[in-house]
């Protein structure tokens, strides 16, 4: 697994989906529809970097760069950490 390639592959597709589904929101809403839709296409644009580190994770696990898997894994302990706490606090 080519990890330029996968986390490329991981943004780019992510990115299009996100914007994807923020557009049926917006005519959704235009028709007093679910305003939810748009609310969903947002949620992906801004989980997209991090499903692009856990894709590196993955592809630098399988690659055996443990070092930099391990910062991958630590980036992604953070961002969980930090959703959670904001969440709660």
């Amino acid at each position: 697994m080519n990890l330029h390639s996968s986390t490329s592959k991981t943004l780019w597709g992510t990115a299009v989906t996100g914007i994807a589904i923020i557009v049926v929101g917006l005519i959704a809403s235009m028709l007093n529809y679910g305003e939810s839709i748009l609310w969903l296409g947002l949620l992906i644009l801004i989980m997209s970097p991090i499903f692009g580190v856990i894709v590196s994770a993955v592809s630098l696990f399988i690659n055996r760069d443990y070092a930099w898997m391990t910062v991958a894994l630590v980036l992604i302990t953070m961002t969980a950490a930090s959703i959670i706490l904001a969440a709660y606090l």
